[in-house]
């Protein structure tokens, strides 16, 4: 048998329904769905269901939208894009509790609808370079999700519809949320130069990495992200 596992988000990595205008393409590697059972042996079966009664999966598991995970920090820069006044007054260490990211106490069903407000409002399209992968193993998969393990997980890459998206829409930036030109993903990265070479002028590889593994402060990721928004405004109060 074998394992395949889509995207966690498949049915939203290129659908443009609620959009007349895409003004910004953020993209990343990949978020994974659940396995795809019917192709599964009693032994990947076995194993995934220890994965699938772990607490750590639960967790992920709760997930609404790319980068809704507690340690990413990538909806906190959002919210600082979106609301700078809340954080001029308060310091950007300051949780807003009506505000993009999810924190515990908190309806993730209302923060996810602000979420795709955000992004339907100021044409923002999240999307991911992969669409599915077949890895040999369930090993490191669920577990933060590597991009090493991705690369070596025989991807199906989302490149195309990608490419078709800026076609249609030429939106101002294309947005790299991971490291376009690490040597422990090429296969990855050939995938940003393709993107890079049909678009030279508008792609922007690589931003700092909203990921809590790359460990970047709040003041330095907004200082590297609110240039490519256009509203931005207010400097960040530590």
């Amino acid at each position: 048998m074998a394992i395949s596992i889509n995207h966690r988000f498949i049915e939203r990595l290129t659908s443009t329904a609620n959009y007349d205008k895409v003004n910004i393409v953020i993209i990343g590697t990949f978020n994974p769905g659940l396995p795809d059972f019917s192709k599964l042996d009693r032994d990947e079966k076995a194993r995934f269901a220890l994965i699938e009664n772990s607490r750590k999966f639960k967790k992920f598991n709760q997930v609404k939208n790319f980068y809704d995970r507690p340690q990413n920090r990538f909806w906190k820069i959002m919210d600082f894009i979106n609301d700078n006044h809340f954080y001029s007054q308060t310091g950007i260490n300051t949780i807003n509790y009506n505000g993009l990211k999810f924190y515990v106490g908190m309806d993730r069903e209302k923060v996810f609808k602000k979420q795709q407000e955000f992004c339907y409002k100021n044409k923002v399209l999240i999307t991911d370079i992969v669409k599915a992968i077949n890895p040999l193993t369930f090993n490191s998969i669920y577990d933060n999700f590597p991009d090493t393990a991705i690369e070596n997980a025989f991807p199906v890459w989302n490149t195309e519809e990608i490419i078709e998206v800026i076609k249609k829409y030429k939106p101002a930036k294309v947005l790299i949320n991971f490291s376009a030109d690490s040597k422990t993903t090429p296969n990855i990265c050939a995938q940003v130069s393709r993107i890079k070479k049909s678009f030279p002028d508008i792609i922007v590889p690589s931003l700092k990495s909203t990921s809590g593994a790359a460990g970047f402060r709040y003041d330095v990721l907004i200082e590297d992200w609110k240039e490519h928004f256009v509203w931005k405004k207010a400097t960040v109060k530590k």
